[in-house]
């Protein structure tokens, strides 16, 4: 939760005058975003343009799994413990009128 600790401050930054709090808030946003957001797509291609819910879950799925494989190296951390292995990932949601 670093990264969310990190836009947190930002937040907070002020300025001399209303406009360079601002301008200060935008720059450190935009470094931000540099550092912490990374997307990723995948895709694969296809014949049919219909597909039966199954079909469509093993295409989620499959595509998912390729996703997956791209942000393990720089989103998903990997914990060892004594008798598990334990995974986590930060992500944000899709906008709702996506």
């Amino acid at each position: 939760m670093v990264a969310l600790e990190h836009l947190k401050k930002i937040m907070q930054i002020e300025g001399v005058d209303r406009n360079s709090g601002k301008v200060a808030r935008e720059d450190a946003l935009s470094a931000w975003i540099k550092e912490w957001v990374v997307e990723v797509e995948s895709e694969k291609s296809v014949i049919k343009t219909e597909f039966t819910s199954e079909e469509e879950d093993y295409l989620k799925y499959h595509l998912a799994t390729c996703m997956a494989e791209r942000l393990m190296e720089d989103v998903i951390r990997v914990d060892n413990e004594k008798y598990k292995i334990k995974t986590s990932i930060v992500a944000l949601r899709r906008g709702v009128n996506s």
